[in-house]
């Protein structure tokens, strides 16, 4: 059985304390941090959009910590650890989308 990506928008459940992954929106932004973890993961980070974005990785006090510029239809790969959260903004800082790495989330696509 292949394993959709999760996509773009999706937050972790520790808002809601489920542990799990759960969806959400940019709004979400200011809500979410790192949490601590152990398990290192790899995520493709994807720009579907017409423009560049900035991707940055929302540390565990909340802050934007920059991770790189990624072109109209391009991609990174990112090291990570599992419950980290990623936010990819335009170049007027609209959010994009807003994803957290999970042992089921491979990808994160801007849009």
């Amino acid at each position: 059985m292949k394993t959709t990506p999760i996509r773009l928008f999706l937050v972790a459940a520790m808002l809601s304390g489920l542990g799990t992954a759960a969806q959400a929106s940019c709004s979400q932004y200011g809500k979410v941090r790192s949490e601590r973890s152990d398990e290192k993961l790899m995520v493709d980070l994807v720009n579907e959009t017409s423009g560049p974005v900035r991707l940055y990785w929302i540390d565990y006090d909340g802050k934007l910590q920059p991770r790189g510029d990624i072109g109209p239809g391009a991609w990174m790969g990112q090291k990570s650890y599992a419950s980290h959260p990623f936010i990819m903004l335009d170049d007027k800082n609209v959010c994009r989308g807003l994803g957290v790495v999970g042992a089921d989330t491979q990808e994160i696509v801007a849009r």
